[in-house]
């Protein structure tokens, strides 16, 4: 998202704490996650009781045909959250 603002292409409304929120048109934001979320980079995590794995991937489950039939210029809300 932070890219689509820096591109003028989304607005940043809501930040400094969770979840952070932008505005951006469909056609911006829906090809990012038309194939999966973006790819990852984290480290593995060790809690007193539990592990996640390095780049883990949460389960995802996407719509391709709403994605596809969704109008491009609508404007999207999008909100951002720690998944840690």
């Amino acid at each position: 998202m932070q890219r689509l603002v820096d591109e003028g292409k989304a607005v940043q409304l809501l930040s400094g704490g969770y979840p952070n929120r932008y505005t951006a048109k469909a056609s911006d934001v829906l090809p990012i996650i038309e194939n999966g979320p973006p790819a990852r980079n984290d480290p593995a995590v060790i809690g007193d009781d539990h592990v996640m794995p390095a780049n883990r991937v949460r389960d995802v489950i996407l719509h391709h045909d709403k994605i596809a039939a969704y109008p491009p210029d609508k404007v999207l809300t999008v909100e951002v959250w720690d998944l840690s």
